[in-house]
């Protein structure tokens, strides 16, 4: 086998083994920071998962975070939806409860807001929502991390959007 070849053939197994290690620290952050939220010490209520509940993965310390989820009614009479947000901080969690009015066959989204004074441990933010029984709707809860990085000029999606990128194309090019 030539120099040459030898060459590439290195190149495409070191692109390769970035593009895996890129991918598992992508999930591996994922899983990390929700399980860590899970055993925070928010205690379990529901038997329910409110599926609804979207997190960033990646935040920077410079920006604000926006914790999504939706809550639907399908019944034929009008509720009110209760949800309790509870938030980490080095002190005491901070929760925040919200009352939001559904007509019939209404669907919203609900937001909350997290910055960096909500991180713990160092970089995570963990955050529990228990979406409280309304009519034919019984209790749901669900759990999520964030991880806080401090890199300036970036934002969290930015990175993990170049993560992902990067890590796939290591893995296409080391394949290739």
């Amino acid at each position: 086998m030539s120099n040459h070849k030898k060459t590439i053939r290195n190149l495409a197994i070191f692109l390769f083994s970035v593009g895996v290690l890129l991918g598992m620290f992508l999930a591996g952050v994922a899983t990390w920071t929700d399980l860590e939220a899970t055993f925070y010490g928010f205690g379990k209520v529901a038997d329910n998962p409110l599926t609804t509940l979207r997190c960033p993965v990646l935040m920077t310390a410079t920006e604000t975070g926006i914790i999504r989820a939706t809550l639907s009614n399908r019944s034929d009479l009008p509720v009110d939806a209760k949800v309790r947000v509870y938030i980490s901080n080095p002190g005491l969690m901070r929760i925040v409860e919200t009352i939001t009015p559904l007509a019939p066959g209404e669907t919203k989204k609900l937001e909350w807001t997290v910055t960096s004074e909500d991180v713990d441990f160092g970089n995570l933010i963990l955050v529990k929502v228990l979406a409280f029984a309304y009519y034919k709707v019984p209790v749901r809860e669900e759990w999520c991390g964030i991880l806080v990085l401090n890199v300036p000029y970036l934002t969290g999606n930015q990175i993990f959007v170049s993560a992902l990128v990067l890590g796939l194309l290591g893995m296409l090019i080391g394949i290739g």
